[in-house]
């Protein structure tokens, strides 16, 4: 599955959900579910975490920006 999105704009996610977790606490709802899922979801995709990755000049390593990774994801029409 080839994954078309606009990486800035994703970006711009990433780092709104990364903030709504990190002001709570990470006390959000379906946190440990979106952890499984974007576990699974890297392993999946890495092309597209790749590119992700190097847009942003950072790695994934917490577990705080899997979630966040993941609910940008999710939240973003495909």
């Amino acid at each position: 599955m080839a994954i078309n999105v606009n990486i800035q704009e994703f970006n711009r996610k990433f780092n709104e959900e990364y903030t709504l977790l990190y002001d709570n606490y990470d006390n959000v709802a379906g946190y440990y579910d979106a952890l499984r899922e974007g576990n699974e979801f890297i392993k999946a995709h890495p092309e597209f975490v790749r590119e992700f990755c190097t847009y942003r000049g950072d790695f994934i390593s917490s577990d705080r920006e899997v979630v966040a990774f993941m609910f940008a994801f999710s939240s973003m029409a495909f």
